[in-house]
């Protein structure tokens, strides 16, 4: 999986990628749904979002970008801090430090978050409660773009219309959360809406 999502073709997942981007870096209202009961909303406040496509070109090192991942494929941004509301429940566990935690759930009220783990969240939990700073603030929403990669393996964040969303530190993608301290969850089957354009629908990427 990891050589065909490295060798995917990375023309379509980079044209794919500035659509998506251009998007993320509106103003705009975010709405996240999935059948799990997952249902969040926060605002973008016209950011310019980044994108991971595999290249780098002349815009990229002009802009001070001269690496990229491999294997690739994700459209970040890093959106109004105290925006989110609602509910986000993850159906994928999240890799932390050679472990897995696995049915993270994170409640957002007035901005903040409250979380809990089905399992694996004890190095989280003390992470977390040692961290100073807005480690409970929304970071940031990433949508996977590569068509060759594939659930089940630490890439699931790449997989195109994957769904990443993370509380704590967003300095080095442009926000002003500044904390040590960040966790992030993932969403298979959601459905992404940016302002009145669907992105994601049921975890297929729309554009």
């Amino acid at each position: 999986m990891v050589l065909a999502a490295s060798s995917a073709d990375p023309t379509p997942i980079a044209r794919r990628g500035r659509k998506v981007a251009a998007l993320l870096s509106r103003e705009a209202e975010v709405e996240i749904t999935a059948p799990n009961g997952t249902h969040l909303t926060l605002d973008l406040k016209g950011r310019a979002a980044k994108v991971d496509d595999g290249i780098v070109d002349a815009h990229d090192v002009k802009a001070g970008d001269n690496m990229a991942s491999v294997p690739p494929g994700s459209a970040y941004v890093a959106p109004d801090e105290t925006s989110a509301e609602g509910t986000a429940v993850f159906d994928l566990p999240e890799p932390y430090l050679g472990m897995l935690a696995r049915g993270i759930r994170m409640e957002f009220r007035d901005g903040k978050a409250t979380w809990t783990a089905e399992s694996g969240a004890d190095l989280l939990r003390k992470q977390f409660e040692e961290a100073k700073g807005p480690k409970d603030r929304i970071g940031g929403i990433s949508i996977g773009l590569n068509p060759d990669a594939r659930y089940g393996f630490l890439q699931d964040d790449l997989v195109a219309g994957n769904v990443l969303l993370w509380i704590g530190d967003n300095s080095e993608t442009g926000g002003r959360n500044k904390v040590d301290f960040a966790m992030s969850g993932r969403l298979s089957r959601a459905t992404v809406r940016v302002g009145k354009k669907i992105v994601v629908q049921d975890g297929r990427l729309n554009p």
